[in-house]
């Protein structure tokens, strides 16, 4: 693979401050040798302060949308993609994740991109993944994300939202990309939408070993799903040039933000003391608004008629309005849309 090294243009900041170079201490690539590889998306590097022990400050890829890059205070971010990996980051990693940025359509849908310097190692355990994200998550003032896996970090992310170890946010979803085996049990307490990522061709974990991880997260309440493209390899950006799994990949990120997201609505409007209690969050509502015209048509025009087996019903005493409805509607159909694969309506 090539060697060539990016021109290291962009600055490492620390809560805005200009920091020295740091690489992470199980990593022996620095990201600033990698800069002309984000830089094209106007990527900036950062050195996070976590709470590991074994981990420390750790340097960060962000991506954001252009429209957070040039009003960070008024826009609203949909939620946050972090990018985790068991085998060593370096050049070709960094194209990897910018590439499967784009096909996924990540900031499109408003969502901002973080790319740790860090891989596994026998030492790390879910609280240092923890660490990680909540330190990624309080420096962009955010509460909630999706973890996209890839190999080895799979099990100790499974363990960590299994365990729900976060402090300052929640994990709304977990992309497994041909995650290492055998699944961790802690499978079985995810609570949360699974997406399972596997290239017939991977050329370091099987995919035969996908059997293993799907017996045990379909036995869940929560919806998972499995893509697989016949071309890939171990490369997440080359199996997202399959069209089909680029849409899921973007599909799961809007139903993941959305589905939890819906559900605090549900909560707020189901409460019995709705204004004092739980006041209108605008910015939810916009973020609700946003992610439901990232839907397919069909989805968000189901929403507005009545379901199958569907009766009057009420909260508290109180009759549903028609926007509590339908958004229990949507959340529901979001899930199945998850479990079912995706598929569209003319599908």
């Amino acid at each position: 693979k090539g060697k060539g090294k990016g021109k290291g243009k962009g600055k490492n900041k620390v809560g805005g401050e200009v920091a020295g170079r740091r690489r992470s201490v199980l990593s022996t690539t620095t990201f600033c040798e990698v800069g002309d590889a984000y830089a094209k998306l106007g990527g900036q590097l950062l050195t996070i302060p976590t709470d590991s022990e074994l981990l420390g400050e750790l340097e960060c890829v962000k991506l954001e949308p252009p429209g957070k890059r040039a009003s960070p205070t008024e826009y609203v971010s949909t939620g946050v993609v972090f990018c985790l990996q068991g085998l060593p980051p370096g050049v070709e990693s960094m194209k990897e994740w910018c590439s499967a940025t784009e096909a996924a359509r990540w900031l499109e849908m408003g969502a901002t991109v973080m790319i740790p310097n860090m891989q596994m190692s026998s030492a790390m355990q879910a609280s240092d993944i923890a660490a990680v994200v909540d330190a990624g998550l309080k420096v962009l003032d955010y509460d909630r994300c999706i973890l996209v896996c890839k190999d080895m970090v799979a099990h100790r992310a499974v363990e960590m939202a299994s365990q729900d170890l976060l402090k300052n946010g929640l994990v709304t979803g977990l992309v497994l990309v041909a995650p290492s085996s055998p699944p961790p049990d802690a499978c079985k307490e995810l609570d949360v939408p699974v997406l399972v990522v596997w290239a017939t061709n991977d050329d370091v974990t099987p995919i035969e070993e996908c059997e293993g991880w799907l017996d045990t997260l379909l036995d869940r309440d929560a919806p998972t799903t499995m893509k697989e493209c016949a071309d890939g390899r171990h490369q997440l950006d080359l199996m997202l040039q399959d069209s089909n799994i680029a849409d899921a990949m973007h599909s799961f990120a809007v139903s993941a933000f959305l589905i939890a997201d819906l559900g605090e609505e549900l909560v707020r409007t189901e409460s019995n003391d709705v204004q004092d209690m739980f006041p209108v969050d605008v910015k939810a509502q916009e973020r609700i608004h946003r992610l439901t015209d990232e839907l397919p048509h069909f989805l968000q025009e189901a929403a507005n008629h009545r379901h199958y087996g569907e009766e009057k019903s009420e909260s508290n005493g109180k009759t549903d309005t028609m926007d509590t409805t339908r958004s229990r509607r949507l959340s529901q159909d979001i899930s199945m849309f998850v479990a079912a694969g995706f598929v569209h309506d003319s599908e």
